[in-house]
C-alpha cells in the first residue's frame, strides 16, 4: 500500500528535479573530497588542533535557536562559527581559495560577488520568511550531514522520507557506522577550526541535531 501510494504521488518533474539535485550533489561532493585529500597534503597539522568547550545549540526547530545563534555570533572575538559557503566547502584550501579570490574580486569591480548575490536571490529566496540564508552569513552545520547523507535535509530534493525513517537518527547507527560519522565530523570541525577560529570557542548550532546528541557528546 506504502508503495501504491508512492507511485499515486510520483511526478515526473520531480523525479527529474530530484535525480538533477543528486547528481550536482555527487559531483559536489567528489570535489569537495578533492579539496580535503590536498588538506592532507598541505595542512596535515590541522589534526592536532583541539576542540575545548564547544557551545552546542540543540532544540526543535521554530523555537528561536537561529535568532540566539546570531546573536552570539555578533561576538566575532570570542566565538569560531560556519558561514555557509564554509558548511558546503569544508576544506582548508577551499576557504584559502575562496579568501584569495575575494580579495581579487574587490579589486575587479565584485563581479563575483554580484554572481553570488544572484545565486542568493535563486535559490534562498524561497527561504526569506522561514530561515534568511545567505552565502556569507553565519548557518548550521547540517550539510556537513547532506554530503554524508546522514541528514534528514536530504528529503529537500527527495520527499519521499518514510523509506528512509533511519536517515533521521544517526545515534540508531551501527557502532561502526556512528564511529565513521563521528570521525568524519570531528575532522570537519579541526578543520574549520584550524582554518578560521584558533584561539576561539566552537559554536555549533543545528536543530537536526536532536537526533545524533549521542553521536556529538561522545
Amino acid at each position: 500500500m506504502a508503495n501504491w501510494q508512492s507511485l499515486k504521488r510520483f511526478k515526473f518533474s520531480l523525479f527529474i528535479a530530484s535525480l538533477i539535485s543528486f547528481i550536482v550533489l555527487g559531483l559536489l561532493n567528489l570535489l569537495i573530497i578533492v579539496f580535503r585529500l590536498l588538506d592532507e597534503v598541505f595542512f596535515y597539522g590541522y589534526r592536532k588542533t583541539k576542540i575545548e568547550k564547544p557551545v552546542f545549540i540543540i532544540s526543535n526547530p521554530r523555537s528561536g535557536t537561529t535568532y540566539l545563534h546570531r546573536l552570539m555570533t555578533l561576538d566575532r572575538e570570542r566565538y569560531a562559527f560556519f558561514l555557509t559557503y564554509n558548511t558546503i566547502g569544508n576544506s582548508i584550501l577551499f576557504n584559502k581559495l575562496v579568501t584569495f579570490v575575494g580579495k581579487i574580486d574587490r579589486r575587479i569591480g565584485r563581479p563575483f560577488r554580484k554572481f553570488f548575490d544572484w545565486t542568493e536571490k535563486v535559490f534562498f529566496s524561497g527561504w526569506k520568511n522561514i530561515h534568511p540564508v545567505a552565502w556569507n552569513e553565519s548557518e548550521e552545520d547540517e550539510a556537513l550531514f547532506v554530503f554524508s547523507f546522514a541528514s534528514p535535509a536530504v528529503g529537500i530534493i527527495y520527499p519521499f522520507m518514510k523509506s528512509f525513517n533511519w536517515i533521521n537518527f544517526p545515534d540508531d547507527y551501527s557502532p561502526a557506522k556512528a564511529k565513521r560519522l563521528q570521525n568524519f565530523y570531528k575532522n570537519s570541525l579541526q578543520r574549520s577550526m584550524y582554518s578560521e577560529g584558533k584561539g576561539k570557542t566552537l559554536l555549533i548550532k543545528n536543530v537536526f541535531s536532536t537526533g545524533r546528541v549521542k553521536l556529538i557528546l561522545e
